[in-house]
């Protein structure tokens, strides 16, 4: 039975050699007379070993738990980490290890095209940072965010967080074809769904964002904050157009002091919502302004800026030399083809971009069908007899 007992340990494998060696001292010390005490000793000898064995395996089932939750934990943080974690709960070696992604960790993320008007100044955007603390009542951006389609996209709402994988979006991306004659498709809107120069925002955040953005020359990288005197403080790559909104004259100061001290390429203006007249004593700083009125959000209803108002802030951009782009919801009147469907703005925009860049906008050009005093030499020769 002691023998049978022992090969039993044998194929159980676990601490099979002490196993068996303490059943033999065992069988010695006690010297056992009767099979059921000899039994007993097998027994309790087997069972020790089993317990071994469930032992090792709720042990190795928990590892693989682990190391699932870890792998599960690693892949939520490189697509997605909130400001509070990133703060609170991430080791610095874990923080430079989701800066610092390459394409053998991730799937790069890639520009968002832009399919309707609202940013059409520039045809792409790109997020690798999002959410913000500013709490603007018309903000688009939040009421994006909060829409339960896009829940995957935003698991933390519009609170701030870092998206370590869209990071490498631009990578991968080339211009299209469409930018030999419209620069806006060289136009990245950057952070659209965040301000990457928020107070709240962590230096190495943006940061990576600027090094991204110098490594993608063939790319210009539009930037918009609230908060401007931040842009001063880090080292701006080329190809980034700094800008900052001025909704209100109160933000006027306050812009003109940060980009006084800016250092870019393109320095810009984003009167969107343009809510009151404004009036600047240093336009000249800045390259480039864009207006607008607003759309409807959940929180507020559309808004169009009297013309008026729009008239003296151009007249201000022209005598300062900027270039001058009006948004589509500028106006509050549009115009409908027969079918009943809005086609574009009634007045003809004025769509610049800075630089010098070329630009397809609404049509300027008179079309043909207008130009009838040149069709027959007999139709001028009575409209001049009818005019003498």
């Amino acid at each position: 039975m002691a023998a049978k007992c022992e090969e039993t340990l044998r194929r159980g494998g676990d601490d099979a050699d002490r196993l068996a060696a303490q059943l033999w001292r065992t069988i010695r010390r006690r010297r056992p007379k009767l099979i059921s005490e000899l039994e007993a000793i097998c027994v309790a000898i087997e069972s020790e070993q089993r317990e071994l064995i469930n032992m090792r395996r709720q042990g190795d089932l928990l590892r693989v738990r682990r190391e699932d939750e870890v792998r599960a934990r690693i892949a939520r943080l490189r697509r997605n980490v909130s400001l509070k974690e990133w703060n609170d709960e991430l080791q610095p070696d874990e923080r430079a290890a989701l800066l610092h992604l390459t394409a053998s960790d991730v799937d790069p993320g890639s520009f968002n095209a832009q399919e309707n008007e609202d940013i059409e100044w520039a045809m792409s955007s790109w997020n690798p940072v999002t959410g913000c603390l500013h709490d603007c009542p018309y903000c688009y951006a939040r009421d994006i965010a909060h829409q339960d389609r896009m829940i995957t996209v935003y698991p933390h709402g519009f609170e701030p967080a870092l998206r370590p994988a869209m990071l490498l979006a631009p990578r991968r991306a080339k211009p299209p074809k469409e930018a030999a004659t419209d620069a806006r498709y060289k136009n990245v809107f950057t952070c659209s769904m965040a301000d990457l120069f928020g107070r709240w925002v962590p230096d190495d955040w943006i940061e990576a964002v600027l090094n991204e953005i110098r490594n993608a020359p063939a790319w210009n990288f539009l930037c918009l904050t609230r908060f401007p005197k931040r842009m001063a403080e880090f080292d701006i790559p080329p190809n980034t157009w700094m800008g900052t909104t001025v909704d209100l004259q109160a933000r006027v100061p306050a812009a003109e002091a940060a980009f006084a001290k800016v250092n870019a390429a393109v320095k810009w203006l984003s009167v969107e919502p343009m809510l009151e007249p404004l009036r600047f004593k240093r336009l000249d700083l800045f390259g480039w302004i864009v207006v607008g009125g607003s759309s409807a959000q959940s929180g507020t209803p559309a808004w169009h800026p009297p013309s008026q108002w729009v008239f003296d802030l151009k007249a201000q951009a022209r005598a300062a030399g900027l270039a001058w782009y009006e948004k589509t919801n500028l106006w509050g009147h549009r115009i409908k083809d027969k079918t009943g469907e809005i086609t574009r703005m009634g007045t003809p925009r004025t769509t610049e971009l800075p630089l010098g860049l070329p630009v397809i906008g609404d049509s300027h050009e008179l079309p043909e069908v207008f130009r009838y005093l040149g069709r027959a030499t007999t139709a001028n020769q009575k409209i001049e007899e009818n005019t003498r």
